[in-house]
């Protein structure tokens, strides 16, 4: 049995880390809804080269030669597996291709011609679009999953403060029933 001076210490240390939890849930919050508006904003463009290939119903190339895999993963803690959960998503994505604008560029036909200038500045557009798209969905994933995690850390302190107060409780009233047991057997003796 732990003394309670211990435990109190233990449940006040909790606390402390419940109330740290609880900021840091808010300030993730915060920055979640501000991340989340710029998302918003940012997945219009994102989307616009995907919208080029279905309007020209293209289907990826199923065998392709090569390949390039970005992984955009957090450099921050505190996010739970998020960075995990995206290592294990690039690693099933090896074997699919992604279409190119030079493969839409036949079967779109509001230019006459297109040359390899158009070509060229459409490939850049649409690239740093997608990254753009992709970096503000991470980011914002992010602070969904440390938003999620600091829930969590405060749930489980609420938990382990609670335990902690139902330890202290049973050994201040073993205590309290040893000192009683003592002062009833002395006047015991006395008599």
């Amino acid at each position: 049995m732990s003394s309670l001076k211990v435990i109190k210490s233990r449940i006040k240390s909790v606390g402390n880390t419940k109330k740290i939890s609880q900021t840091m849930k808010l300030v993730s919050s915060a920055k979640y809804s501000r991340s989340q508006k710029e998302l918003i904003q940012a997945r219009k463009f994102g989307v616009c080269p995907k919208l080029l290939f279905d309007y020209t119903e293209l289907q990826p190339n199923k065998s392709p030669n090569s390949q390039l895999f970005v992984a955009i993963t957090s450099d921050r803690g505190l996010c739970g597996a998020i960075n995990s959960d995206k290592i294990i998503l690039v690693a099933s994505e090896v074997g699919k291709k992604s279409l190119t604008f030079i493969d839409a560029a036949p079967k779109f036909p509001l230019y006459d011609g297109i040359n390899d200038d158009t070509i060229d500045c459409w490939l850049e557009f649409s690239i740093t679009t997608m990254i753009y798209w992709i970096i503000k969905e991470s980011s914002t994933s992010e602070y969904a999953a440390r938003m999620t995690s600091m829930e969590n850390a405060t749930k489980n302190a609420s938990d382990m403060i609670k335990n902690l107060s139902l330890e202290y409780n049973r050994t201040r009233q073993a205590v309290i029933t040893g000192e009683l047991i003592e002062i009833i057997s002395g006047a015991s003796a006395l008599k």
